[in-house]
């Protein structure tokens, strides 16, 4: 016989004979993934609602390293995707223009500011949706 308490924080304790046990998470904004593939393969699916605030972006990313602007990287993302984005992807794309916005003028990275961060994110939500225009086009059934 097992207990399994979740405990605050995202620490989880599980005890039986015999020793400790380890709980896996799957997290995800997909709910579909969550239903279907996600729910066969750990023992406790939790479905995230998207982020629809700049407010939930900021609080998510806010403590990145080389992050010099949370509020305004924050906002523009909820303005270019206002049906909102998921966890993930918000903290790929922040940490993505950290690193594009570090290497902005030349080879030699350097510490970015807060405009070249903000338009190293414009030029990379610029890519995503000419590609997501780029890609319905292509899927489009004649």
């Amino acid at each position: 016989n097992s207990s399994k308490t979740a405990k605050a924080g995202g620490h989880s304790a599980g005890t039986r004979e015999g020793g400790k046990t380890l709980h896996v998470i799957a997290a995800t904004s997909r709910s579909d993934a969550a239903c279907s593939v996600l729910h066969e393969l750990f023992e406790e699916t939790t479905v995230v609602p998207l982020l629809t605030k700049s407010e939930e972006i900021q609080k998510l990313v806010g403590d990145l390293p080389g992050l010099k602007d949370a509020e305004s990287l924050s906002k523009l993302i909820i303005h270019r995707m206002p049906n909102g984005v998921g966890c993930k992807t918000a903290i790929r794309l922040v940490e993505r223009a950290i690193s594009t916005a570090n290497r902005m003028n030349g080879s030699v990275p350097h510490q970015a500011s807060k405009a070249e961060q903000l338009q190293a994110l414009e030029q990379i939500l610029d890519d995503i949706a000419g590609d997501t225009a780029l890609a319905g086009r292509l899927c489009e059934v004649y």
